[in-house]
């Protein structure tokens, strides 16, 4: 479990005097703060964890500081998985709806199937991230990769298909 130093309220957001003389001395990082955005430095001196910290006072250890980098790339791959899967849908509405008009509709559904090949990518590295999600996640996550009128077609063929059962039931 990660350990945060004591967080600062937003009425003391300051580096107190000492803290200040700890950040000038610290060494520059090439991270960014995620509360702030400002540039973190690693406190110098015998601490144990390694600990990070901004110039306005937020601190971090090493292992909260990843922690808090590895959600925020969950959070940014996620966005853009969503993203290219509404893009994707989008420009097969497009698609759809245009009529007489070959190339047009032909380079809206190269731009879909594109937008589609790249969520297949980004949700590959969602799943390797998390293998331990719930079971069937590698079956839906398949199922949402397929083209929108595909998982159309899915579902009426499965709910047909759960009609017949709950019919044949009804029966016995």
């Amino acid at each position: 479990c990660a350990t945060m130093e004591k967080p600062m309220t937003s009425d003391a957001q300051a580096l107190t005097p000492a803290d200040e003389k700890e950040w000038e001395k610290a060494a520059p990082t090439d991270f960014s703060c995620p509360d702030c955005g400002g540039v973190l430095r690693e406190v110098a001196g015998g601490h144990e964890p390694i600990r990070y910290r901004c110039r306005i006072g937020h601190a971090l250890t090493m292992d909260s500081l990843g922690d808090v980098q590895e959600a925020a790339l969950d959070l940014a791959l996620s966005s853009a998985l969503r993203a290219l899967s509404e893009n994707a849908d989008l420009c097969r509405r497009v698609a759809r709806r245009l009529s007489g008009t070959d190339d047009l509709k032909q380079g809206y559904e190269k731009k879909a199937a594109h937008a589609e090949a790249e969520a297949a990518l980004i949700r590959g590295v969602l799943l390797d991230r998390n293998p331990a999600q719930s079971p069937g996640t590698e079956l839906l996550s398949w199922a949402l990769s397929l083209p929108p009128a595909e998982r159309a077609d899915m579902a009426r063929q499965m709910l047909d298909s759960l009609g017949d059962r709950m019919l044949s039931a009804q029966k016995q």
